[in-house]
């Protein structure tokens, strides 16, 4: 009986046409487009992955400014980034001032890297420590990031520090 039931059962094959989920998924592609602004970072480095704070470059068709294509996102892609206005560099800080009143402030203390960031217009202030898997693994961009990449160095810093007190 087993066998009759399961032979009398007809399923429905899925008709998968390739033709319409490519028109159908271009189609989302140029709504997007065409309604919001593209904030996504050319090349990208993760901060702070508790507040989604990254450091990259952005695009330069955004605007005409003639400022940094370094920029800073708080907040996933759909999240406008802001450019890079100025940057200070002390012995272990390294200050950056963005666009729109933000600014990042990363200060090596010994063995790790507190991030500082405030974005008055939004009454956002954030400190906390960046995430030694973090530290260990930061790359340079080193494309037009001359700011950023210094960074990488602070990273290397705290590093070879660490490293000093294993040995």
């Amino acid at each position: 009986m087993g066998n009759y039931i399961a032979n009398q059962m007809m399923f429905k094959k899925p008709i998968i046409n390739s033709m319409n989920m490519y028109h159908g998924a271009t189609a989302a592609v140029q709504e997007y487009k065409s309604h919001s602004k593209n904030y996504c970072l050319k090349l990208d480095r993760i901060l702070n992955a508790e507040n989604k704070i990254y450091i990259g470059i952005g695009d330069e068709q955004l605007d005409n400014k003639q400022i940094s294509l370094q920029a800073i996102r708080i907040g996933d892609y759909s999240n406008k980034y802001y450019r890079l206005l100025q940057f200070t560099e002390n012995k272990n800080e390294l200050k950056y001032i963005f666009e729109d009143d933000v600014i990042m402030t990363l200060i090596q203390n010994d063995n790790e890297i507190i991030l500082v960031l405030t974005h008055l217009n939004e009454a956002k202030f954030i400190t906390t420590k960046i995430d030694p898997i973090i530290i260990n693994w930061f790359k340079p961009i080193n494309l037009a990031s001359n700011e950023f990449d210094k960074i990488y160095d602070l990273c290397e810093k705290v590093k070879n520090y660490n490293h000093s007190l294993e040995n």
